[in-house]
C-alpha cells in the first residue's frame, strides 16, 4: 500500500538524512511481521489495519480508496466507476492466501454476495496487476499501490471503498523516524494518480 506516497516521503527523508539506510518489507504475512515484530528491528509500520495490542503508537494519516483493475479490453473501462456486483461473473487475480489484503478482499466481496473464482494467486500487487494487463482476470488493490505504467487499467469503486491509514511507530522513536512520520502526514491520501489515469482514459473512450 501506500506506493506512491512512501516513495515520495522517503525521497525526502533521504534528503534530510542522507546517510540513512532503509529496509522495506513490503506486504508481509501476519506470520512475517510476527517474526519481525519478536526481532525488535521494525521501527514504523505503515498499515490499513493495526491491532490495539500491536505494540506502536498509532497514528492517522488519512483514508485511501480501493480501485478495481481491469483488462485492457474489459466493456467496463467505458464506466466512470464499477460496481463489485457487475463482476460476480469475472475471475479473479487473489493474493497470498491468509495475507491482509486477500482477508479484506474476501470480507468485501463477500458483503456484495460474490464468491470469487480464483485464477491466480501473487504475493505482490505489481504482479497481481500485471496479470491483470495480460487478462488473467480482474483484481482490486489499493488505488496508490497500481503501478504507473497501469494506472488506465483501474477504475474507481461505487460505491466508494475506502480504508484508513494507519502509521505505528515504536516508542521513544529517533530523529528519523520522527521525520518520515511527519513526511507521511504531508503525502495526500485521497486523490491517487491511479484515477487521474482512469478519468483519462474514460474521456477518450466517450
Amino acid at each position: 500500500m501506500a506506493t506512491n506516497q512512501l516513495a515520495a516521503a522517503l525521497g525526502e527523508l533521504r534528503r534530510i538524512h542522507p546517510r540513512l539506510h532503509v529496509t522495506l518489507v513490503e506486504e508481509p504475512t501476519p506470520v512475517e511481521m510476527e517474526r519481525l515484530d519478536h526481532l525488535g528491528t521494525v521501527d514504523l509500520v505503515l498499515y490499513h489495519h493495526l491491532a490495539p495490542e500491536c505494540g506502536y503508537d498509532v497514528h492517522e494519516l488519512g483514508e485511501e480508496p480501493y480501485a478495481v483493475i481491469l483488462p485492457p479490453q474489459h466493456p467496463l473501462h467505458r464506466a466512470d466507476s464499477v460496481r463489485l456486483e457487475d463482476l460476480a461473473g469475472e475471475g479473479w487475480v487473489r493474493f497470498t492466501r491468509g495475507g491482509l489484503l486477500d482477508e479484506q478482499i474476501g470480507q468485501v466481496l463477500r458483503r456484495v454476495g460474490i464468491t470469487p473464482s480464483t485464477v491466480a494467486r501473487a504475493s505482490q500487487i505489481a504482479t497481481a496487476v500485471q496479470l491483470v494487463a495480460h487478462g488473467l482476470g480482474v483484481t482490486m488493490v489499493p488505488a496508490s499501490t497500481v503501478p504507473t505504467p497501469y494506472t488506465q487499467l483501474a477504475r474507481p469503486l461505487a460505491p466508494a471503498l475506502s480504508e484508513r491509514v494507519l502509521v505505528g511507530v515504536r516508542h521513544e522513536p529517533g530523529p528519523a523516524e520522527t521525520a518520515l512520520l511527519d513526511l507521511l502526514r504531508q503525502q495526500d491520501w485521497s486523490t491517487p494518480a491511479a484515477f487521474s489515469g482512469a478519468r483519462a482514459l474514460a474521456a477518450s473512450s466517450a
